[in-house]
């Protein structure tokens, strides 16, 4: 019980995304690494809008997530909400295949947080899925320098890697593409 009202200000969550996602949702999902399955989390504070928004993406409400992470960046936010918002926001774009907009929102979520392998990911995934197979991988091992043990960005890298091998044809459009990390 003391353990507790010393960690008053934190709120535990039970998430579970359930199999009623459709095949879409749930392979974006997969894709982008976001675990489906029964998860407790400890989150400090998190305003209901990231959950929100995240849970848009989560079921491939890609404008609901949008409207939600736009708001989300005009409110008062700690430097990792922020940072958390810019990511999504760039997950977003990912997802529309607004390119340029998306790497402007990875940036802004590196230059708050350089230590988060998720946002070396996502802006992987741009360069992936835009051909520009070099700088791909450059910010998977960056992540995964991060991040060692995720299989997120082992996965991403060796497809990267696969893409560049002789005979390959370097091509966007992310098949198997572990993307969606926010």
């Amino acid at each position: 019980m003391r353990f507790l009202s010393a960690v008053a200000a934190m709120a535990f969550i039970f998430s579970v995304a359930s199999g009623g996602m459709g095949a879409y949702a749930g392979e974006l999902a997969k894709r982008m690494g976001i675990e489906t399955g029964p998860k407790l989390e400890v989150i400090f504070q998190t305003p209901d809008i990231l959950r929100q928004a995240r849970e848009a993406i989560i079921y491939g409400e890609v404008e609901k997530a949008r409207e939600l992470y736009g708001r989300a960046l005009t409110r008062d936010l700690s430097e990792n909400q922020r940072a958390r918002s810019h990511n999504g926001m760039c997950v977003v774009h990912i997802l529309e295949r607004a390119f340029d907009d998306a790497l402007e929102h990875c940036n802004m979520a590196i230059r708050i947080r350089p230590n988060d392998w998720r946002f070396y990911n996502n802006r992987g995934n741009i360069y992936l899925e835009t051909g520009a197979l070099e700088a791909a991988i450059g910010e998977y091992e960056r992540g995964l320098k991060l991040s060692p043990q995720s299989e997120v960005i082992r996965r991403n890298l060796a497809l990267a890697n696969n893409r560049v091998q002789p005979g390959m044809m370097p091509e966007a459009g992310g098949a198997g593409l572990e993307k969606k990390n926010i």
